[in-house]
């Protein structure tokens, strides 16, 4: 009896001994299971931590390159200042985003419409890459991790781009008081980023406008829109106008333009003297001159019939006073903005009475424009004149990859 009684004890005791044992063994599994969740619910935190810093820094990089290339075609230099101005209005992992312009973060270059790729510093400058990061080494820093030193992870490097490029302005030519077509003529566009102009792949951007009238007189075929002033009117004769003739809503601003720090610091060393006297450049009939690329600033211009100019590199002319152009220029790679003339001077004009073409970004908003005679002139580029009068059968192809000289243009994300 005893013996059945202390067997029964015995077993008792080992069962509880086993129940402690497998009540200590859940525990333990409990307690890993709780480890393991918390380190998931860690990690999915964490994640979304740096998931969200990513879409910020996105959005300062993009602010950033549209800032950018808003003041692309003005300077360079004003490009990065604004870029990084405009990320820093930015916040990501709560601190404002910091870019190290010097090192990298803001890249002034060229994109290329057809290939879609950007050239750091390539020309024609057109364009801003923003690298906007939150990395080792960056101002910043690297994102600093809630649960992730749980693995021994402490920050996690996060980093966004953008580019964004500096289109084309609404109109190709403005006269800002009036536009007058005498004679026939057209206006259409392309994009010599992407190539040479072709009347077959002819685009539709050929768009003017005014502040005053737009008079056409016969015969003129505008593949865009004629927009004339607040109150005022677009008179055909024959005319076909594909676009839009409403007047404007709000009237068109174009501020002076000024020649800066290249008044008095400029290339004008490169002219020979007998083609620069008392400030006035001149090339008289039958002759031929070729000038570097630079910075050229005079006090008048003037180029005779029969004369040809060449221009081996990009040219910013700059002119206080009349320009005339009535002989041949050839202009670097044909490209529009590489000749870019600047005409500072109020009350003066400039006149186009070559005949052939001229590739030229014009910006002269205090000045009178006449361009072609008895002849046919293809201009290719952008105009803005105080007034604008053609004669003979003046021929606009607007460059949809150039601005005017001065004036920033739209811009547009493309990466």
């Amino acid at each position: 009896m005893r013996r059945s009684i202390a067997k029964v004890l015995n077993h008792r005791s080992s069962d509880c001994c086993k129940m402690r044992r497998h009540r200590g063994i859940a525990l333990i599994w409990t307690a890993m299971f709780f480890i393991v969740l918390i380190g998931f619910a860690g990690l999915a935190i964490d994640t979304g931590y740096v998931f969200v810093t990513g879409q910020e820094l996105q959005t300062a990089a993009d602010s950033a390159a549209l800032a950018g290339a808003a003041s692309v075609k003005i300077s360079p230099a004003q490009a990065q200042i604004d870029a990084v101005n405009s990320a820093a209005s930015n916040r990501a992992a709560g601190a404002a985003v910091q870019l190290n312009a010097a090192g990298g973060d803001v890249v002034v270059g060229n994109y290329n419409r057809k290939t879609a790729a950007f050239t750091a510093n390539g020309s024609p400058s057109n364009a801003v890459k923003v690298t906007a990061r939150r990395t080792q080494g960056s101002p910043g820093g690297p994102v600093s991790l809630f649960f992730g030193p749980i693995f021994n992870i402490t920050t996690s490097n996060v980093s966004r781009t953008a580019i964004a490029i500096s289109n084309a302005s609404l109109y190709g030519v403005i006269g800002l008081n009036s536009i007058t077509f005498n004679g026939q003529g057209i206006s259409d566009s392309y994009d010599a980023s992407v190539g040479p102009y072709s009347a077959a792949t002819a685009g539709s951007h050929g768009s003017m406008a005014s502040n005053g009238k737009i008079q056409f007189t016969g015969n003129s075929f505008i593949h865009g829109d004629a927009r004339p002033g607040i109150g005022k009117t677009v008179s055909t004769q024959g005319d076909t106008i594909t676009g839009s003739t409403a007047p404007l809503t709000k009237a068109l601003t174009s501020a002076p333009a000024s020649a800066g720090i290249y008044a008095t610091s400029n290339n004008n060393n490169k002219i020979p003297a007998a083609n620069l006297v008392a400030g006035k450049f001149s090339l008289g009939a039958g002759k031929s001159l070729s000038l570097p690329g630079g910075n050229y600033y005079v006090s008048g211009f003037t180029t005779a019939s029969g004369s040809t100019l060449t221009f081996t590199g990009p040219v910013n002319l700059y002119v206080n006073g009349n320009t005339v152009i009535n002989g041949a220029v050839t202009t670097y790679s044909n490209l529009p903005s590489n000749f870019s003339i600047q005409v500072v001077a109020p009350s003066t004009s400039v006149t186009l009475g070559l005949t052939g073409k001229i590739y030229a970004s014009i910006y002269a908003p205090q000045s009178s424009l006449s361009i072609g005679g008895n002849n046919t002139l293809d201009v290719y580029g952008r105009i803005v004149g105080l007034s604008l009068l053609t004669n003979g059968n003046a021929n606009f192809h607007i460059d949809q990859s150039s601005t005017f000289p001065g004036s920033p243009g739209r811009v547009a994300l493309v990466n």
